[in-house]
């Protein structure tokens, strides 16, 4: 069986997106994502010709309301336009 991907037009991305904790550590609920808007993350696999702001392996935020999920085999992932990322996720040396 060979596997898939998807190549996405020229101003989306297609992403693995990375699942949130609904609880704490301590136990504590976080809420449903109905409750309130929470920004997704997700980490880019590809971006289309047009895109020129993000690289694949970096995680980003995004509305999620604006990702078409899908599932290949039995992997899920997102496509996104370019507009709908609201920044990128970064490492703070302190």
């Amino acid at each position: 069986m060979s596997n898939q991907s998807i190549n996405p037009a020229p101003h989306f991305l297609f992403c693995k997106p990375i699942e949130q904790a609904s609880y704490t550590e301590s136990g504590l609920s976080l809420g449903n994502k109905s409750d309130r808007p929470i920004p997704s993350q997700a980490v880019v696999i590809k971006a289309g010709s047009l895109v020129k702001e993000y690289l694949p392996d970096q995680t980003i935020l995004y509305r999620s309301y604006a990702a078409v999920e899908i599932e290949l085999g039995k992997t899920k992932y997102i496509m996104l336009e370019d507009v709908d990322v609201i920044g990128e996720v970064v490492t703070i040396e302190e």
